[in-house]
């Protein structure tokens, strides 16, 4: 699966979207908004990269263009802003499954990368460490 990648136009948006919808997606994907302050998240995101790229695909909203795109071509994701991150299970959108996750400040970053590595573990039919 490979790092973090970044989602920085509407085109890689919409191309994301697609994806998330796709019938060949075969591993969750975590998606990760960038904070109000700018392109960098209060996540612990080397963390993310670390413990979970081996079982999930993990997708960087990098431009507030990107984040836009995403909301207006899959609903599921309309609730994604200002930092927050969500897990896509495979086969879709499950809110009873995953929660959207919020690190208010550099504070909240251990805690927010536990509970979205939580959420991949449950999604995943790959364990991660």
């Amino acid at each position: 699966m490979g790092g973090v990648q970044q989602v920085r136009t509407r085109e890689d948006a919409v191309r994301l979207a697609q994806w998330l919808e796709s019938a060949d997606r075969g591993v969750p994907v975590v998606l990760i908004s960038p904070s109000r302050y700018g392109a960098e998240s209060f996540l612990d995101v080397d963390r993310l990269e670390a413990e979970a790229s081996a079982s999930a695909e993990i997708y960087l909203l990098a431009s507030v263009a990107a984040v836009w795109a995403l909301r207006r071509t899959y609903p599921p994701a309309r609730h994604l802003y200002a930092g927050s991150a969500r897990v896509v299970p495979v086969g879709g959108f499950v809110a009873e499954v995953t929660r959207l996750h919020v690190a208010g400040d550099g504070i909240d970053r251990v805690q927010v990368a536990r509970e979205l590595l939580d959420d991949v573990r449950r999604c995943s039919p790959l364990a991660v460490s």
